[in-house]
C-alpha cells in the first residue's frame, strides 16, 4: 500500500492478497467498522479499508475475487467502502454488488511546493501542515471527494 495506494498503508484486521507466479499483484484489506459516533442507521459491520494493484499490473476480476473470498471467509452482514472520485469511478465495487450511496463532498490534500509529492491530510498533523502552507512549503488543494458504497447481505 505504501508503494501503490495514494493514501499509503492503513491498519486493517483482515489483509487478503492475490498472487501470480508467487508475486503479490493485488490486495484488499478490511476492518470492523469504527462507526465514528454516527447513528446506528449509518452503522456497517465492516469497512473495506484499502484495495490496490501492484504497479504496472492489471488484474482482471481481482477485486471481485478478493471480495468473494472475504464474504465466504468472514460472513459479513454489511460492508462500507469509499472510492476516491478524483481517480476512480467505483465500477469495481459495483461489480461486487455494492450500492452507490452518494458523495462525501470535497476532500483536502497537500502537494509539496515543487509538486513532487502528494500528502493526504491527517488530523494528527493539521497544525504542522498549516504552518508549512504559511511557509509556502506545501500547497493546500481540494479534490472531488469520494463516492460512498455499501454492500449488504441479502
Amino acid at each position: 500500500c505504501n508503494t501503490n495506494h495514494i493514501q499509503g498503508y492503513h491498519k486493517a484486521s483482515v489483509k487478503l492478497g492475490l498472487y501470480y507466479k508467487n508475486k503479490l499483484v493485488q490486495i484488499a484489506s478490511f476492518s470492523k467498522n469504527r462507526n465514528l459516533g454516527k447513528s446506528k442507521k449509518d452503522f456497517y459491520e465492516w469497512e473495506w479499508i484499502r484495495g490496490c494493484i501492484a504497479s504496472n499490473n492489471k488484474v482482471i476480476g481481482g477485486t471481485t475475487k478478493l471480495f468473494k473470498y472475504f464474504v465466504k471467509a468472514y460472513d459479513p452482514k454489511s460492508v462500507l467502502c469509499y472510492a476516491d472520485f478524483n481517480l476512480f469511478n467505483g465500477k469495481g465495487y459495483e461489480k461486487c454488488n455494492f450500492e452507490f450511496k452518494g458523495f462525501t463532498g470535497p476532500d483536502k490534500f497537500y502537494i509539496t511546493a515543487h509538486n513532487t509529492m502528494r500528502i493526504n491530510r491527517s488530523p494528527y498533523r493539521y497544525k504542522e501542515y498549516k504552518e508549512l502552507v504559511k511557509q509556502k512549503k506545501l500547497l493546500e488543494c481540494f479534490g472531488a471527494g469520494s463516492k460512498k458504497y455499501v454492500w449488504k447481505k441479502f
